[in-house]
């Protein structure tokens, strides 16, 4: 027997006045796959991106929310200046209308949201080097940068020195969690890349066809009046920072050297296996501080 409309309104009025039994009651919907990956890692860093329209907000903000029900938890999360938080569909935008009707209030003195059991959500931003010294005495469990490629490596490292919990009690059961979103380009592109997509940090990739909320076909439309190597970064992902978005164009007149200071030389022979082509041999010699590149055969 269905229940009748007035009882069935009253129920969902009545539950939205009650504290959630974990901060997952608060997600809008359901991850995808590749998000659920990311929200399950158990390591102390993490990155998820790479296209545009892969559900990287989403994710980011899944997880600063997962633990929103314990006493005491405290997230943030960070964007490279107030107006980047914002924008309309930016991630505090979103977060308004995760949480409307539900418990969580709004201090818009702080940029933060509070929960029945005493969790916090907090927005904020690092415009400069300075600023993250705002952050420079409080606590969290969770930090998340919004588009990490727009942060400095020292910034990053700086705010997960803030990543604390106590030595009992709920919030010691839980990981903490430093985690990036972004795509690939930006200040940052380089470190990023060699952190977590060339180094040994966990990255989770993304493409628009992960995101079953997004139009997909519209979006691609969006994307091609890019120049091509941009549009390759968003849309495909790809981690490359030269125009070719494949591998740095070489050019044995241009990017060799003929003459180098005078002293003791050291050379190194370099070999590249390519993934379409035959491999590469490129001769490296170095005197003092300087590298030169001396010849190269492919």
């Amino acid at each position: 027997m269905s229940r009748a409309p007035g009882l069935r309104d009253l129920e969902e009025g009545l539950s939205a006045l009650l504290p959630a039994r974990t901060g997952r009651a608060y997600w809008k919907h359901q991850p995808t796959k590749k998000q659920k990956e990311f929200l399950e890692l158990e390591t102390r860093e993490g990155l998820y991106g790479g296209a545009a329209g892969g559900g990287k907000s989403d994710a980011l903000l899944m997880g600063a929310l997962e633990n929103v029900h314990l006493p005491g938890y405290a997230g943030l999360i960070l964007r490279r200046s107030y107006a980047d938080l914002a924008l309309p569909g930016a991630i505090m935008d979103r977060a308004h209308d995760w949480l409307a009707g539900t418990p969580a209030k709004w201090d818009d003195d702080t940029k933060s949201f509070r929960f029945p059991r005493g969790g916090k959500l907090v927005f904020g931003y690092l415009k400069t080097d300075k600023d993250k010294f705002r952050y420079a005495s409080a606590e969290f469990q969770f930090i998340g940068f919004d588009e990490l490629t727009q942060f400095p490596e020292l910034w990053y490292l700086f705010l997960s020195s803030r990543l604390r919990q106590p030595i009992d009690g709920p919030l010691s059961k839980i990981n903490l969690k430093l985690r990036g979103a972004t795509n690939p380009g930006g200040i940052g592109h380089e470190w990023v890349r060699e952190r977590f997509i060339d180094g040994d940090k966990p990255f989770v990739p993304s493409l628009m066809a992960d995101n079953p909320h997004l139009n997909s076909d519209t979006y691609r439309e969006s994307l091609s009046v890019l120049d091509e190597h941009t549009r390759n970064q968003l849309e495909k992902g790809i981690w490359a920072s030269d125009q070719s978005s494949l591998v740095f164009p070489f050019s044995e007149l241009l990017n060799t050297a003929r003459n180098f200071p005078d002293g003791r030389v050291r050379y190194v022979l370099g070999i590249d296996y390519g993934f379409n082509d035959a491999c590469a041999f490129v001769e490296v010699a170095w005197s003092t501080r300087t590298v030169y590149i001396t010849r190269s055969h492919h």
